[in-house]
């Protein structure tokens, strides 16, 4: 009797752990539908910690953060749309569109080599071509490297800018 009641205990908890995570599942499905993206998070961060193996969970997980992510970098809310992004990227390595905004925003930092490197890596997960921004930021960083200036205010060529002479009001 004991040999059959430990595995039909097993079964039921796992049959009672894959049924909660995928009430979670939909349940975070609905709110990204309906746009309420922190109750999306909430439910697909419940999903993913009630079945951490689940790999479509995750990669759903990813777009889930990415959503809010793009929501934050709208609002110039940079901070947490890392925060998101790198989440992203945390819950499904291979999602490309969370290191195509955390390449955008270090390009808005003027980080020029992550800039590259982050939206390199993108556009190598989404099979494309790398985007416009990620060849400007290569320019900036090869102007940095040779000497030059950049596109950084505090960096401009100060022999370009014209002085006033304070007589001339």
């Amino acid at each position: 009797m004991e040999r059959v009641a430990l595995p039909l205990a097993l079964m039921i908890a796992f049959v009672s752990f894959y049924a909660c995570s995928q009430t979670f599942s939909d349940e975070g499905q609905t709110a990204l539908a309906q746009g309420r993206l922190d109750d999306a998070v909430r439910q697909v961060t419940a999903a993913v910690n009630a079945d951490p193996g689940n790999l479509q969970l995750r990669h759903f997980a990813a777009e889930v953060f990415t959503r809010r992510g793009i929501q934050h970098y709208n609002n110039h809310e940079m901070l947490a749309a890392a925060n998101d992004f790198q989440t992203a990227t945390q819950y499904d390595p291979m999602y490309g569109p969370a290191y195509d905004y955390l390449g955008m925003i270090a390009f808005w930092k003027h980080d020029w080599q992550n800039a590259v490197d982050l939206g390199t890596h993108a556009s190598m997960l989404e099979g494309r071509p790398d985007p416009p921004w990620v060849e400007q930021a290569r320019q900036e960083l090869d102007k940095i490297k040779n000497g030059g200036a950049s596109l950084r205010p505090d960096r401009q060529n100060a022999s370009s800018k014209t002085v006033e002479s304070p007589t001339t009001h």
